[in-house]
């Protein structure tokens, strides 16, 4: 009889913070240095990630299908995780293929690099 190694375990998800709230905590000064380089990093993350994600919001409006179909959050997580610096480097993110990377690579890596 097998058992289900997940039973009763209860999974946390890290909350995402608004943009407003997490410019805050990036100009915060209270925390100390170790927590103060992720609480800002973290603030960095989800500002980069909103940015990317009002983009996408942007792109789906104007061409009329769902931001989804631009790209998967979890794309838009991995672009901000791994900061590609160039074309080639955004190609090798998840979810991001040819197609894609022609169509709205040029305008995800400036938004990449304006937000770094």
């Amino acid at each position: 009889m097998e058992e289900d190694v997940w039973e009763g375990l209860e999974l946390e998800r890290v909350p995402m913070i608004k943009e407003e709230e997490a410019e805050a905590v990036a100009a915060s000064e209270e925390a100390g240095p170790e927590e103060d380089t992720f609480i800002k990093e973290y603030a960095r993350s989800n500002i980069l990630f909103h940015k990317l994600s009002d983009l996408r919001r942007q792109l789906a409006t104007e061409e009329k299908v769902a931001p989804y179909l631009i790209f998967h959050d979890k794309t838009l997580h991995e672009m901000v995780q791994k900061m590609p610096a160039d074309l080639s480097a955004l190609g090798k993110v998840t979810g991001v293929g040819k197609s894609k990377l022609e169509k709205y690579g040029v305008m995800f890596l400036s938004a990449l690099q304006d937000g770094a």
